[in-house]
């Protein structure tokens, strides 16, 4: 079989190929692989002595069809889906969207309320998906690791009755927008977000498998000699947590937290690699110490992605470290639960600035309520009661044990479904 495999970003990227996925397909001489992306060159080192793997670069569309799919899909599909207000999530995402992009909203807002749009949006969809750029793959299976985007929905449009979609975040199924391409199956990471993707997206819950993520696999399984002293580890975040620099200052000065020993990994992305980035890097530095503050690998800033030890830097970051400040919502809490850590999610609500958003209402949020009262999930607001709960948790235990921590085999159950013969091939007409 011919069977593709789109990836959005380097985040998808990571998630699938440093996991033992990448292993199985790299032994499956049975079938082939074509790996779709924006940077085939990234790939090269990675597959080159894997004649049966090859990457491709996306369809690459016209001007006039990405704009139809950005001013007339894209604000109504995530409109239609956040207008439901079925969890906190919506409400918090409709306020944070018009807070930066209110035109956005209020296109969706617009075209959602309009009488017989959805018939009109047939039309807009085949104009801004149709093609047969990819028959001359012959695809018998793709796996999407995005949905919401251009390059996953021409995918989908096409090739709907043989695509499966491996989620690229755990809200993925609340937040990104309705699912109005059919595509024939749906990973979920775990029992909650399988809820959320039949009650909120109205999947069928039959065509719904809980996989888990890969990585947590390689995450449990990985093997690092410990060189790191510091206990805590935060997680820098983007330019929406405005306060992020006064609140790692808060965290040194205070004398307790400060034994424990504080390490910060700065942010692959902080709104592109500008000026706030490298502020954020240079006030990190100056608080921590350059030895305190980790940087993502290259392959975050468009180099080529590393033959071995891919995501290396990572999992040594986990690995060597206890306690991990996250800042609001998150995919790094599964990562943490998948292991041994005490996971913090900061709502951190100092230093106001009244003219920015207030990031920390996404408190509000419902997709990781499940989580917050495991083992080792600690839920704070402020340095005080990051301390005072750390102390008090510190006394009796020294790490989370949740369902996370179970050795759920995602790589397989992935790989069946993409080898599994029970599809035909399909070509667009």
């Amino acid at each position: 079989m011919n069977i593709g495999i789109s990836f959005y970003s380097q985040r998808e990227v990571l998630y699938l190929l440093s996991s033992p996925l990448f292993d199985l397909i790299k032994k499956d001489n049975d079938n082939k692989y074509i790996f779709f992306t924006e940077n085939p060159t990234a790939f090269e080192d990675l597959i080159e002595d894997f004649k049966h793997i090859k990457v491709e670069k996306y369809y690459e569309s016209n001007k006039l069809r990405e704009l139809l799919f950005k001013i007339l899909i894209f604000p109504y599909e995530k409109y239609a889906l956040l207008n439901k207000k079925l969890i906190g999530d919506h409400e918090y995402i409709l306020k944070q969207i018009s807070s930066h992009n209110r035109r956005r909203m209020l296109i969706g807002k617009l075209l959602f309320y309009l009488p017989l749009y959805t018939f009109f949006l047939k039309l807009v969809r085949f104009l801004s998906f149709k093609t047969k750029y990819y028959n001359k793959f012959n695809l018998d299976k793709v796996l999407l690791t995005e949905y919401h985007h251009f390059q996953e929905k021409v995918l989908s449009y096409n090739f709907g009755d043989i695509s499966h979609l491996f989620p690229p975040s755990h809200d993925t199924y609340t937040i990104d927008g309705i699912f109005e391409n059919k595509i024939n199956s749906y990973f979920a990471w775990d029992e909650q977000n399988k809820i959320y993707a039949n009650s909120i997206c109205s999947i069928p819950k039959e065509d719904i498998t809980v996989s888990g993520n890969p990585i947590h696999e390689s995450i449990r399984s990985f093997q690092v000699k410990n060189t790191v002293s510091n206990k805590i580890l935060i997680f820098g975040n983007n330019n929406l947590v405005y306060n992020e620099v006064e609140m790692v200052r808060e965290i040194k000065k205070d004398d307790y937290l400060n034994s424990l020993g504080i390490s910060l990994r700065i942010s692959p992305s902080v709104g592109g690699i500008g000026k706030e980035w490298k502020r954020r890097k240079d006030e990190h530095t100056n608080t921590l110490g350059s030895k305190n503050v980790i940087l993502p690998s290259n392959a975050w800033f468009g180099s080529k992605y590393q033959k071995t030890q891919l995501n290396y830097d990572y999992f040594s970051s986990l690995l060597n470290h206890k306690i991990f400040i996250i800042t609001g919502i998150s995919n790094i809490a599964y990562d943490v639960l998948s292991m041994k850590g005490i996971l913090v999610l900061m709502f951190f609500n100092d230093f106001e600035d009244f003219n920015k958003f207030p990031w920390w209402t996404c408190e509000q949020r419902e997709v990781l309520n499940h989580l917050k009262n495991k083992p080792g999930v600690l839920v704070c607001r402020s340095v005080k009661e990051l301390k005072n709960q750390l102390k008090s948790y510190m006394e009796s235990k020294n790490y989370s044990s949740t369902y996370y921590g179970q050795n759920i085999n995602s790589s397989q159950i992935i790989f069946n479904k993409l080898t599994s013969q029970n599809e035909t091939s399909h070509s667009c007409i």
